[in-house]
């Protein structure tokens, strides 16, 4: 996965064309046909006149055994990840007692041997969680697991805090559209992109978000990915096209000014300071990020991390002359009168708000008076592409702000919905979509099946070395055990959902379980094959 890989394919040609994802590879036009519109929006299904039957009472009692069998698989992967808790909790102790002055190297060798014990019992624990057995064909289609995983951190995660995070900085919000999501298996040159056509009025028409499935790894939560390129700041970067191309005459701004407002959203200091190092650092690094800019319009862009680096920087440098002019919000005043305005072009915003009359003379000012390198050199002596700020717009550099952290500029709330955008309509692939019929009971009893792993070498345990990094090691069980807490949370809501649906419909779990004193025949291995087959092919109708 490389940081210049994350670039948005858009089209800005007539709009009936539509763009390839790659010279090999093309992504099928999403159709702007109700029958192809994501169907769990009930309001939008009876918009367009179709009736939803009323389920039968065999209906209703096949969803009951359903929920019944997620209840018991809910409860005994709760179990499961209680002791893989209670197990990570004695290896952070032993990692503490590593960690003081007084423990010598014999005794910290003895903890380290304790602790490979206390992973193989964790990785055994992991064993026990119910999954899909392999060889039942429990989805139709079959799901990727990472896929699966992708799928699941947007429903929990990503789509709603990129939402909430847009409207907070820039002031915008979707209109209700489709927005397609596509997991492409083709590993493109991207890790992500927004696909669309384009209207009369220039702004962007059935809309896709197409994540590369391959690079998006590992896709959990709560960021997904590799450090610092986070998925979440990755779907940040593609909603903030998505938002755009609804809500102005977005086919009309140059490429500059489209990647560099969606990077300034999550922010851009490692692309940029590899960028400056690339090109010899200090002033002939800035100088060459300045000239990257080129005359502003698109005949002088490309698609590499230079003028992703150069774009992003061309915008803080435009929004710190915005709030100079007048408007504190900089580029988000910005982004209100394109919005506020959606036939103008950027010329014409630009001459409202800021101290320039078109892109042009800002151009000359940036390039051409070489107010640009001076600029990004610097931010760069002030070690601002060095620090811990990302460089996001309201963070500590850039607006004087709180420190917001590749891990924090995109928060993490957990929330999982069937519907995580409030104001887009997801049509979610195939295989992830849920029945018109279905009922949320339903998609919580499809959300019990756990697919991450949680076993030492996933939670970071593994290779814990207490007798040479003690403190680290601290670190290590920490973040392990706010994975599995994650976890526990999230299934702990399902579980109350399908209790309280359950009781609703005078039709109780078939056998009571204590979700914490598990009896004996859970690590019983004919036991839970036969938890883990039962009922595979109702539910695997029911979800399909």
């Amino acid at each position: 996965m490389k940081v210049d890989n994350n670039v948005s394919m858009q089209n800005v040609g007539p709009t009936t064309s539509y763009t390839e994802v790659s010279p090999n590879s093309s992504t099928q036009k999403p159709s702007p046909k109700i029958a192809d519109l994501a169907p769990e929006d009930q309001s939008s299904i009876k918009k367009h006149g179709i009736a939803e039957e009323a389920p039968t009472f065999h209906e209703n009692l096949q969803i009951s055994r359903m929920m019944q069998n997620a209840l018991s698989k809910i409860q005994t992967s709760d179990a499961s990840l209680h002791k893989i808790q209670t197990a990570l909790e004695s290896g952070k102790d032993l990692a503490v007692q590593a960690s003081r002055q007084t423990a010598s190297v014999e005794h910290r060798r003895d903890l380290q041997q304790r602790l490979y014990r206390i992973n193989q019992q964790i990785d055994g624990m992991n064993q026990t969680i119910p999954r899909t057995p392999s060889g039942t064909d429990f989805t139709k289609p079959k799901v990727n697991l990472n896929d699966a995983d992708i799928v699941q951190s947007l429903k929990s995660d990503w789509f709603e805090s990129a939402e909430n995070v847009i409207a907070q900085r820039y002031g915008l919000k979707g209109d209700g559209s489709v927005l397609k999501v596509v997991l492409d298996e083709s590993d493109p040159k991207y890790l992500a992109a927004i696909d669309y056509m384009t209207d009369s009025s220039g702004k962007a028409a059935t809309e896709a978000l197409l994540v590369n499935a391959k690079a998006a790894v590992p896709a959990t939560l709560p960021n997904g990915g590799l450090a610092p390129e986070y998925d979440d700041r990755v779907i940040a970067h593609e909603m903030v096209h998505a938002i755009m191309g609804r809500t102005m005459n977005y086919v009309s701004f140059p490429t500059w000014f489209k990647e560099g407002t969606a990077e300034f959203l999550p922010g851009a200091d490692e692309r940029i300071a590899a960028s400056l190092s690339n090109n010899g650092g200090s002033m002939s690094g800035a100088i060459a990020l300045q000239n990257d800019f080129g005359d502003g319009t698109n005949r002088t862009w490309k698609d590499d991390s230079d003028h992703y680096s150069a774009a992003t920087l061309a915008v803080r440098y435009l929004h710190d002359n915005i709030k100079a002019n007048g408007h504190s919000g900089g580029i988000k005043d910005l982004l209100a009168d394109l919005a506020a305005h959606p036939t103008e072009d950027l010329n014409a915003g630009l001459s409202h708000v800021s101290s320039y009359k078109n892109v042009a003379e800002f151009a000359k000012e940036y390039v051409k008076q070489g107010a640009g390198a001076q600029y990004i050199d610097k931010l760069n002596q002030n070690h601002d592409f060095s620090n811990a700020d990302v460089g996001s717009i309201g963070g500590q550099d850039v607006d004087g702000g709180p420190i917001l952290t590749a891990e924090n500029v995109i928060p993490d709330i957990n929330d999982y919905s069937e519907t995580p955008l409030k104001y887009f309509k997801i049509d979610w692939p195939k295989q992830f979509r849920t029945a018109s019929s279905e009922t949320a009971n339903t998609r919580a009893s499809q959300s019990a099946v756990i697919t991450a792993q949680f076993d030492s070498k996933t939670l970071g345990t593994q290779n814990v070395d207490v007798i040479n990094n003690p403190k680290g090691s601290v670190d290590r069980f920490d973040k392990a055990l706010s994975t599995v807490s994650v976890e526990r949370s999230r299934i702990g809501k399902i579980e109350k959902q399908l209790n309280q649906s359950l009781r609703q419909q005078n039709i109780g779990p078939e056998v009571p379980i204590n979700r914490h004193h598990l009896s004996s025949e859970f690590s019983n291995p004919d036991f839970l094959a036969a938890q883990a087959n039962r009922k595979a092919e109702k539910v695997a109708q029911l979800l399909y």
